[in-house]
């Protein structure tokens, strides 16, 4: 089967497979998410996810599958600012690890950097830093990977996460932060009065080269408010024991890249992916059990990922996404796919088409340029 252009541009989709979200940061998306009564066995659905997938703190959820969450609770609320509303309502013990070790660091600038040090343990699809000097303090953020609409989300939460926790960690509060401006690493929406209301009267840019929260230079110095160098000690060395553990028990990540490759008209057998990585199927199997995965898993996991962006994001019809896939045909392809998200494919389809409109046409286009 020839699917030409059409094969050739979606498969740019499946891009950011191997970018991952921390599942302790998605449980507290969706303890916000009920705690402002939102269904989150609909949210969860949403992206073929259970709840008992979230309960190991080790375990990753995979960038596509958080935009599916995002693109769930904008379904629900119809507001395209959410991410703003989420960030609202963060507490430092909710992003893990690198919450604990922020609150007894001395300064802000110590515990901004921090953050960055260890934000793999949260995520490997942005990357944060941070610039300090006499005039500015800078909390910058990016995005790895293919721009999809739903990661504005993300970076709106990120920005009002920072605000937010900032202010727990200070004697400023709100308004009174000397924040200068903001910086969005998209185009100017529709309506920005959401942002107006939140940050107050600063400086709003858009269409930036990222996503940053400016601060006065003296700022950087704050003290932060309880913090304690001995609990700073013992949580930065688990730190570190987890940020090398996490960057040397990475094999299934690259798994999942090289089944990614070979997912175009063919299942991937075992054999077949083990011989890339001059192992032997059973070595390749006891080293993704060791990080508590299969190779049925991944692939299973890489299908569904791949057959949830075909969907939502391109113009192939059933067909072409079962053979792209490695289905027998359509009917598989669509039990399947039942099987993982709770909904036919026609349905999903359908969910897609009447979405909340987020005014990114143009921002799709602007940056994939």
């Amino acid at each position: 089967m020839e699917l030409g252009d059409r094969q050739l541009k979606t498969i740019g989709l499946s891009a950011n497979r191997s970018l991952t979200i921390a599942a302790p940061l998605i449980s507290t998306q969706l303890q916000i998410a009920d705690a402002c009564g939102m269904d989150t066995d609909i949210i969860l659905d949403g992206a073929g996810l259970k709840k008992s997938m979230l309960l190991n703190p080790m375990a990753r959820v995979t960038l596509l599958q958080h935009n599916a969450i995002w693109q769930a609770i904008l379904e629900l609320t119809k507001n395209p600012a959410i991410g703003l509303q989420f960030g609202q309502h963060i507490k430092l013990p909710g992003i893990g690890l690198p919450g604990y070790l922020i609150m007894n660091t001395n300064t802000i600038a110590d515990g901004m950097k921090r953050f960055c040090r260890y934000e793999r343990l949260l995520t490997n699809a942005y990357r944060s830093e941070i610039v300090a000097d006499s005039d500015r303090l800078v909390f910058a953020t990016c995005y790895e990977g293919n721009w999809q609409s739903e990661r504005r989300c993300t970076l709106d939460f990120a920005l009002s996460s920072a605000r937010t926790l900032v202010s727990a960690l200070s004697i400023d509060t709100g308004s009174n932060l000397p924040i200068l401006e903001a910086c969005f690493q998209y185009e100017r929406p529709l309506n920005i009065e959401p942002y107006i209301e939140f940050f107050g009267n600063i400086e709003l840019k858009f269409g930036c080269a990222d996503t940053r929260l400016v601060f006065a230079g003296e700022f950087a110095k704050r003290q932060v408010i309880g913090a304690n160098s001995q609990m700073l000690v013992v949580f930065e060395e688990q730190a570190k024991i987890l940020l090398a553990q996490y960057e040397r028990d990475n094999f299934s990540d690259r798994v999942r890249q090289e089944i990614a490759k070979a997912l175009q008209g063919e299942t991937p057998v075992l054999d077949r992916i083990a011989a890339r990585f001059h192992l032997s199927s059973r070595s390749l199997q006891l080293k993704l059990k060791e990080e508590g995965t299969s190779y049925q898993t991944l692939l299973d996991e890489v299908r569904r990922d791949m057959a949830i962006a075909y969907v939502r994001n391109s113009d192939l019809n059933k067909t072409e996404i079962a053979y792209l896939l490695g289905f027998s045909g359509v009917s598989a392809f669509s039990r399947t796919f039942k099987r993982w998200t709770g909904q036919a494919p026609s349905s999903y389809q359908d969910r897609k088409e009447a979405r909340v409109d987020l005014q990114f046409t143009s921002i799709d286009r602007q940056i994939s340029m």
